[in-house]
């Protein structure tokens, strides 16, 4: 009984595994939200903050190749410098309109993956989900935390990072505590409905900062931010 228990289970990974490598999604077609419409939340005017947008990449070679890892529809990037110039944070969001991607690729560039590749140190004992962040305001969907560091030159750089991943209007269940290995049973669950209903519309958010995020979220100006992230996709229904 235990040896046909084996060989179940063995032809139902190297199954899992097929899936995996050589699934492609039916293509359902797309669908667009207009140009722009992640601007449109964002408060021009932060109170207490100034801003600036950010590239993607440094060089025009490292953006075409970032871009088409990517292959967002949209994306957003911006820093926000206090008025001292004591403090700053950055806000990034991807956007991706339905049939353009599937969850299990768009996960694949979160901190856990895409930052650890690039040389980062995911603290895991700091790993924290679900995250409430104590907002007056509107109600945000829980976010995963994170406490990252890199080496550079001898001088460790740390970012402090919040993040949600949002499919269909609906947090993106990984199945882990780090969203670097999800659950491979869900892996079957997701090729399912990208088979049947295609890949649906998602977004992608991340704030992150040097500072203790706590320090930030009672500010006034972030709290405006927070309130367009709401209207924008993280408001809890």
């Amino acid at each position: 009984m235990l040896k046909v228990v084996n060989i179940v289970l063995a032809i139902t990974a190297v199954a899992i595994i097929a899936f995996y490598i050589f699934y492609e999604p039916v293509d359902h077609g797309q669908s667009m939200r207009e140009a722009g419409h992640i601007e449109k939340c964002i408060p021009e005017k932060v109170d207490g903050w100034t801003w600036v947008d950010q590239p993607l990449a440094q060089t025009e070679e490292v953006l075409r190749s970032t871009e088409k890892i990517l292959r967002a529809s949209q994306t957003f990037f911006r820093k926000y410098t206090s008025l001292d110039g004591m403090r700053s944070f950055q806000v990034y969001v991807a956007y991706w309109g339905r049939g353009v991607e599937t969850p299990r690729m768009a996960a694949s560039h979160t901190p856990d993956r895409c930052w650890v590749q690039g040389g980062w140190v995911n603290d895991m004992e700091k790993l924290k989900y679900p995250y409430e962040i104590p907002f007056k305001g509107v109600k945000l969907m829980p976010a995963n935390y994170r406490e990252l560091s890199f080496d550079s030159g001898g001088q460790k750089i740390k970012r402090n990072v919040v993040f949600w991943h949002v499919a269909d209007g609906k947090p993106f269940v990984f199945g882990q505590r780090s969203t670097f290995i999800i659950n491979p049973l869900l892996y079957i669950k997701f090729i399912y409905e990208n088979a049947v209903v295609g890949a649906p519309e998602q977004y992608f958010v991340r704030i992150d900062s040097s500072i203790p995020l706590e320090e930030l979220w009672p500010d006034k100006g972030v709290g405006q931010i927070l309130e367009g992230l709401g209207k924008l996709i993280l408001e809890q229904k």
